[in-house]
């Protein structure tokens, strides 16, 4: 028995593999080029961070529903995208991440991570 796709998901072509595998079986993955020639059948669009090219890969794209934006801020895409398309934007997305950073780098300042990082590059045994 041939199973069909649910949703097609369009995602950038140089997107990591590692980050498709948590995708359920009912996706497919369309990988869309930077300078797509041919049209492209999708439901649901990744679009990366501020494109410039955007627009015209848009055009590329069929059956699109849904856009999710990877960035909090989409005033960039609403000109061109048509209403009826749903644009989700990337708000808390990047908040978990950031804030370990934040965090991560606070407590090597404070453990002073850097100071004994060139000690140890020096050979200094001696804090």
């Amino acid at each position: 028995m041939h199973t069909h796709a649910m949703v097609r998901v369009g995602v950038d072509e140089n997107l990591a593999p590692q980050l498709l595998v948590d995708f359920p079986r009912e996706a497919e993955i369309v990988r869309i080029p930077r300078r797509p020639s041919a049209i492209l059948e999708v439901d649901f669009w990744i679009l990366v961070f501020a494109r410039k090219d955007a627009r015209e890969t848009f055009a590329r794209l069929r059956g699109v529903k849904v856009v999710q934006s990877m960035m909090a801020g989409v005033d960039w895409i609403r000109p061109w995208l048509p209403k009826e398309i749903v644009l989700c934007d990337g708000r808390g997305i990047h908040d978990i991440s950031a804030s370990e950073w934040v965090l991560t780098a606070i407590l090597t300042s404070l453990k002073r991570v850097p100071r004994y990082r060139d000690l140890q590059l020096r050979q200094e045994w001696k804090g």
